[in-house]
């Protein structure tokens, strides 16, 4: 979409995190009936971005736009040409594993929401009210499990193999049922050599880095992404922070 079609169509609402690369809102789609999306605006819109910022946020879409799998945000429209370089894409109404886990102040369930994912509503269900942040373990493992989807996916039904790169409980996003989609492609890669950036240093996010990656890149592949899916997993199972 072209910029004036963005300030049509988008209403931004409110913000819901801050990254590297640009900031994301939540949003209203006004197109016939309005609906919610996220938003992933570029710093100052894209105005004064160098190469590399643009070559990445286009590399982005390009790969979002390539995927499609239930356990994955879905790619809805973006907007290539600033001030309004942006990415438009489904909205999670849970919020992310980061905030499931460790926020005190995590938006509740709503009346009826069953987070265990089980059919069973007496075994798992949140009683209406009841915070995010205390789940069930077959919740947690219903988050693991969608998460494993996701990867798997990416790892061994996509040609080329799409590696993630940033896999983090703040990357995983969690609706009110309680079922989880992957979230934010920004450094992900399709998977031909290594995956050291042009400066030549691992990037990602240290806590979750595999070690390999702190190396001089040689031996890298998908292995990177399960090393930081066990890293969640053991976050998500022991409370812990990593």
């Amino acid at each position: 979409m072209t910029p004036t079609e963005f300030d049509t169509r988008i209403v931004l609402l409110e913000p819901l995190g801050q990254g590297a690369s640009g900031v994301v809102y939540r949003a209203a789609l006004v197109n016939g009936a309005s609906r919610d999306v996220a938003v992933k605006l570029l710093h100052r819109g894209g105005v004064g971005a160098t190469r590399p910022q643009l070559v990445e946020f286009r590399r982005e879409i390009d790969i979002l736009r390539s995927l499609d799998h239930p356990r994955i945000v879905k790619v809805l429209g973006a907007c290539l040409a600033p001030p309004r370089m942006s990415i438009v894409q489904e909205f999670v109404d849970g919020g992310s594993l980061h905030e499931v886990l460790h926020s005190s102040e995590h938006d509740t369930v709503r009346d009826g929401a069953n987070f265990g994912g089980s059919e069973d509503a007496s075994s798992d269900a949140c009683a209406p009210g009841t915070s995010l942040s205390k789940i069930s373990f077959r919740a947690q493992l219903t988050v693991a499990v969608d998460v494993a989807d996701a990867v798997d996916y990416l790892h061994n039904s996509c040609d080329p193999k799409v590696i993630h790169r940033d896999l983090k409980p703040q990357n995983v996003l969690v609706d009110v049922r309680g079922r989880a989609k992957l979230a934010d492609f920004g450094i992900a890669r399709r998977f031909r050599t290594t995956f050291l950036d042009t400066k030549n240093h691992a990037i990602g996010t240290l806590n979750y880095m595999a070690p390999e990656l702190f190396g001089d890149g040689k031996g890298v592949d998908v292995s990177c992404d399960a090393y930081s899916f066990a890293m969640i997993a053991y976050e998500m199972f022991t409370g812990e922070f990593i």
